[in-house]
């Protein structure tokens, strides 16, 4: 403790006044953004859903035969955990 001032009161004395001079830039063109935002999400959708449909189309000529599904158990897929919630 220094002059009656402690190290903990120093330190948020300075906090504070890196905290009041940050400031943020306006936005413009909010409307702008807005519309592009719209647009990057149907472009990724879009590839997201052609991804899709690749991958089913390769799914869909595998056959891994009757051998493998009657040696599967459920407890190889998943486990069943009781959630203890009511479903309506």
């Amino acid at each position: 403790m220094e002059n009656g001032i402690s190290r903990r009161s120093l330190k948020c004395e300075n906090i504070d006044r890196t905290i009041s001079k940050m400031f943020q830039i306006p936005v413009e063109n909010l409307d702008n953004i807005r519309k592009v935002r719209k647009k990057v999400k149907s472009i990724l959708v879009d590839i997201g859903l052609d991804s899709c449909k690749e991958l089913l189309k390769d799914l869909k000529g595998f056959d891994p035969g009757e051998k493998y599904f009657y040696n599967t158990s459920w407890g190889d897929i998943s486990l069943w955990e009781p959630s203890g919630k009511k479903v309506v």
